[in-house]
């Protein structure tokens, strides 16, 4: 597909001409929900990268987190986080990546996420999911006692939610092997569409922090979680049914338990 191809690139060249070797001192973000932090990288990644969609693609649509993130998703659609994992990007901890997803008419074509610490730009299209252009197939047969998932870190300053994040914690801790946040939803989705883990579960997310990981895991086999209640979510991808099964209750017992008191 063109646009896959085109974008690819896009992505790549923007680590080299905007990212790599820079260091910005974080600036607070303005009129967010959560606690956040955003760079001079950020901000002129994305740049970089919608200035080459609207020049090759003059009338697609743009949800991005820096400059486009209450647009709607409509036609054809670019959805653009240009550093997932700012905070460890601003720390100097490698586990942050770019990542984007084309959707048409609300159906997601293709994802790409570029991981440039460890040199692996990942896509899935619908004949597939890939790395470094191979065809990738996940190892995704696992007990659940002896998987580990990745959940997305807690939000205090939502309270409903951050109830939710730990009784997900808490339960997830007595049934799997082990419990891990790591701060980059790209980075872990990437983990379980290559099968290094076994699942990772976020609550409530961003569509652009959500959607081209999860299209990777989608691609490459796994189970897509998702348990909805009183206008909260529980959302990710797991290697296989029996860890969906497990953490599809352990999700419906974290929602019971907080959203009845909204």
């Amino acid at each position: 597909m063109e646009e896959l191809e085109f974008i690819k690139k896009v992505v790549v060249a923007a680590y080299k001409k905007q990212i790599k070797g820079k260091k910005f001192a974080a600036q607070d973000k303005q009129n967010k929900l959560y606690d956040d932090v955003v760079t001079e990288c950020d901000i002129n990644t994305e740049k970089y990268i919608l200035s080459c969609i609207k020049k090759k693609y003059p009338n697609d649509n743009f949800v991005s987190e820096e400059f486009n993130s209450d647009a709607t998703c409509k036609g054809r659609c670019w959805i653009l986080d240009p550093i997932d994992g700012t905070v460890n990007f601003k720390n100097g901890v490698p586990i942050w990546c770019i990542q984007i997803a084309f959707v048409v008419d609300g159906q997601t074509n293709f994802a790409v996420v570029y991981v440039p610490t460890a040199n692996k730009l990942l896509w899935a299209d619908e004949s597939g999911f890939y790395v470094n252009g191979k065809k990738f197939q996940p190892n995704l047969d696992c007990q659940t006692e002896l998987a580990t998932i990745t959940m997305t870190d807690f939000s205090p300053k939502e309270k409903v939610r951050y109830k939710i994040q730990q009784s997900l914690y808490d339960q997830l801790l007595n049934k799997v092997f082990r419990v891990r946040i790591l701060g980059s939803a790209g980075c872990e989705f990437s983990c379980v569409a290559t099968g290094k883990h076994q699942g990772y579960i976020m609550t409530n997310p961003n569509i652009w922090d959500l959607l081209p990981g999860l299209f990777l895991c989608e691609k490459a086999g796994c189970e897509i979680v998702r348990v909805e209640q009183n206008g909260e979510t529980v959302v990710g991808a797991v290697a296989n049914k029996q860890i969906k099964e497990e953490v599809e209750k352990i999700a419906k017992v974290a929602l019971n338990k907080t959203t009845k008191c909204k």
